[in-house]
């Protein structure tokens, strides 16, 4: 049997107070329906393509800071060079006239001061033995068979040319070392005083670098500052970049050198001297050219961007 169930006053009054929430949320929702709220540009800068962006952003301004703190630029002075082996050169040159008949040494070989470098032969000394035999068979049909001393000097001086002619007139070295160069070819012809080779006084077989520098540059060059050797032509087999160090320079301004003018390096002030820190490669040999940079202060990037 149903029962007859009366709403009371209190739920009729909850009844219409929620009715009224209901309207007023609707009302409001569609007012606010088409209107940009905070929230959707907060979601807009942390969308996932925008905080790559940000993260990319925050790891670069880092790696700058560290290399501004932490990193080093380097200034330098860069000049030409000449890979040369230590020591001392000296030049030879002939003490006579004539044309190369032998040559007895070849570059790179050990030689003693005194010791022959090449037999010339001369055209003038065979005119003179020609003049001295003349001289003796004129002598001789003067004084028939009795000898004179007039003969007898002639008979000498023929009897020395003659062996001279033997044994040629000698190139003859006069100091001792490593011979690097020479111009001694079979047939060449010299005349006295014509420089033939050169002679390096022997210290070791390591490459070094020399370079002429101004006297003000060298003022900023200490010994062991750090350097690098670039090689010109490169190099085929091996590293064409070669660490160095700086062994030193010469105390006063010096002209070109005659012997690194004929290697192919010409200048003029104080002469720079650079020990490589590296084994150079088997094409590099003496009178290789090359670049230098010596490294003569190291300071931070900020340093630089912030005096």
């Amino acid at each position: 049997m149903p029962s007859n169930h009366t709403a009371s006053p209190d739920q009729d009054d909850q009844r219409q107070s929620f009715q009224t929430s209901n309207r007023l949320f609707r009302r409001e929702a569609t007012a606010r329906k088409g209107r940009r709220e905070p929230i959707d540009g907060l979601l807009r800068v942390t969308a996932p393509h925008e905080w790559l962006i940000l993260i990319a952003l925050i790891i670069s301004i880092s790696a700058f800071a560290a290399w501004g703190t932490f990193g080093e630029v380097e200034r330098g002075l860069k000049v030409e060079c000449l890979l040369v082996y230590p020591g001392e050169r000296y030049t030879i040159a002939s003490d006579s006239s004539g044309n190369v008949a032998e040559v007895f040494v070849e570059i790179g070989s050990m030689v003693n001061a005194g010791q022959p470098l090449a037999r010339l032969r001369s055209s003038q000394l065979d005119r003179n033995i020609l003049l001295a035999q003349s001289k003796v068979d004129l002598l001789e049909e003067r004084s028939g068979s009795e000898g004179s001393e007039e003969l007898t000097l002639a008979k000498n001086d023929l009897l020395e040319l003659t062996a001279l002619q033997i044994t040629g007139q000698l190139v003859i070295s006069h100091a001792s070392g490593q011979l690097v160069s020479h111009q001694l070819t079979p047939g060449r012809a010299l005349q006295l005083g014509d420089e033939v080779a050169v002679v390096r006084e022997y210290n070791s077989m390591d490459l070094h670098a020399l370079a002429y520098v101004s006297r003000r540059d060298a003022q900023r060059i200490e010994p062991n500052m750090d350097a690098r050797i670039s090689l010109i032509f490169g190099a085929q087999n091996g590293k064409s970049v070669l660490d160095a160090e700086v062994i030193g320079f010469s105390d006063t301004r010096v002209e070109s050198l005659t012997w690194l003018s004929a290697l192919g390096l010409n200048g003029q002030g104080q002469v720079l001297e650079l020990r490589l820190l590296e084994i150079p490669p088997d094409d590099v040999s003496d009178g290789t050219p090359c670049n230098s940079r010596i490294i003569y202060e190291r300071d931070s990037p900020f340093s630089v961007i912030i005096p």
